[in-house]
């Protein structure tokens, strides 16, 4: 498998090309009548755009939007539609498109998405002062979003397993290239079987690692049409089934991989970071286990703690000063009154803290919590059940976590804590829709509407 590299002929009598130097992704994040994500990719030989755009008003009518690049003279914000007057007075064109891009009447549909060469952009990365990508309808040249366009950093994480057992280190340039994963094992001992990614995570209570039962799989892959290991494609395996896409472990006191694995992202809702890699003995006890945590970056962490009737807590991490990177949620929760264990509890981050819900403590007065936290206005009309999911999370309203990730299983504290590990792209932890300071509230099971209990989200930072 190749990425970036060309063809030659097999007749010439010697063979040898440089790698083409990876094109520079950039991205930009719509909130607001038009919602969606952008990128423009660029290298020293083409530049191509790639959107998915999709109205979150109720609108239902495929468009038509022209586009511009334009200098952001002063900074406005993104969720805003821009006057053309003030778009000329704030700003200057660097380029105008000659292809439109599309809007779709729902997220999923083909005609959400596009994707074009562009001819004559000139390098952005030669252009000094910050940019926007400006979309106009096509029909009546009526201004629908703009939004801030910037580099898309790297993904950089790593787990370290110690001294004694080695290190998995991984780095993926954009969603649109493999992961380069390089992991090195030492003092197996010869007693080591399998390594995988679970879906969720450790915390500072668990004893245990987890079974190899809890494999990272988000596209639930059929047990009977999983190759043995190493004789698939890796698209066969789960997306954690490390073992099954690079080899076994048994026989071997070291081993040492570095390679190129197009299905292990490092980017999206189906990231592996923050989820625990675990090394598995030949009868299927674990080894050894460790986050797989991003480095490179420094996280700023809020935290709402339950405490009764039901008790644990909902921790939410991302990149400082950037909230259009990723947030990873993780949740442990568990019934403090013995209750039986129950299912289907929507959860919600709302629009104002409650009073109860002081520093550590959690309430059962979730009232002046308020509606569900929403500040790019997203309709909710008869489709948003069917248009808000993971794939498209800037339909959904910011604080509808339950809709777009999924909703809460609660045993009782006796049996254990459930466990969740999320990656949201439509919760932020700066800016101005921060949902520091706001509370999280869980509902009663069976997707009802009653207000079990509510927290603030603290941070220490």
């Amino acid at each position: 498998m190749l990425w970036s590299f060309r063809r030659l002929p097999q007749k010439a009598k010697r063979i040898c090309k440089t790698p083409q130097v990876p094109p520079t992704t950039y991205i930009a994040n719509f909130h607001g009548v038009v919602a969606g994500r952008t990128y423009i990719r660029q290298s020293s030989s083409y530049s191509t755009i790639y959107s998915q755009l999709y109205w979150i008003n109720g609108t239902r009518e495929d468009v038509s939007v022209n586009w511009r690049m334009v200098s952001d003279v002063m900074e406005f914000p993104s969720s805003a539609a821009e006057s053309e007057e003030d778009l000329q007075n704030r700003s200057s064109a660097i380029y105008s498109a000659t292809d439109a891009l599309s809007v779709g009447k729902a997220p999923n549909l083909e005609s959400a998405y596009s994707y074009n060469f562009l001819t004559k952009l000139p390098a952005i990365d030669s252009l000094s002062q910050p940019l926007r990508l400006y979309l106009r309808h096509s029909r009546n040249g009526a201004p629908l979003a703009s939004a801030r366009l910037k580099p898309l950093s790297p993904k950089h994480a790593t787990g370290n397993m110690g001294a004694h057992f080695g290190e998995a280190v991984l780095h993926q340039s954009s969603p649109f290239e493999p992961t380069l994963a390089i992991i090195k094992f030492e003092n197996l001992r010869y007693s080591a079987n399998l390594f995988k990614i679970s879906r969720t995570s450790l915390s500072y209570r668990d004893t245990q690692c987890p079974p190899s039962t809890t494999v990272f799989d988000p596209w639930q892959q059929d047990p009977l049409g999983v190759p043995p290991p190493k004789l698939g494609t890796p698209d066969q395996y789960s997306v954690g089934d490390l073992s099954g896409k690079y080899g076994l472990l048994i026989g071997k006191d070291a081993a040492y991989y570095r390679l190129l694995d197009p299905t292990l992202p490092l980017y999206g809702p189906n990231s592996v970071i923050g989820r625990a890699l675990t090394v598995y003995r030949t009868d299927s006890v674990p080894l050894v286990c460790v986050n797989i945590v991003p480095v490179g970056n420094k996280l700023v962490t809020g935290q709402v703690i339950f405490n009764e009737p039901i008790s644990g807590n909902v921790i939410l991490s991302q990149t400082v000063n950037d909230p259009d990177d990723d947030t990873y949620i993780s949740a442990e929760l568990c019934w403090s009154t013995g209750a039986d264990s129950t299912v289907d509890h929507n959860w919600h981050i709302h629009e104002h803290p409650v009073q109860g819900g002081r520093r550590g403590r959690s309430t059962t007065e979730c009232q002046p919590a308020g509606g569900h936290y929403n500040p790019d206005k997203a309709d909710k009309g008869d489709v948003y059940s069917s248009h808000c999911n993971k794939w498209a999370q800037f339909r959904c309203e910011a604080g509808d976590l339950s809709l777009r990730l999924e909703p809460f299983s609660i045993p009782p504290c006796a049996s254990g804590r459930a466990k969740y590990h999320f990656v949201d792209s439509n919760v932020a932890l700066s800016g101005p829709s921060s949902v520091l300071r706001k509370s999280i509230v869980i509902h009663a099971d069976h997707y009802r509407g009653p207000r079990v209990i509510c927290g603030n989200i603290d941070t220490d930072q």
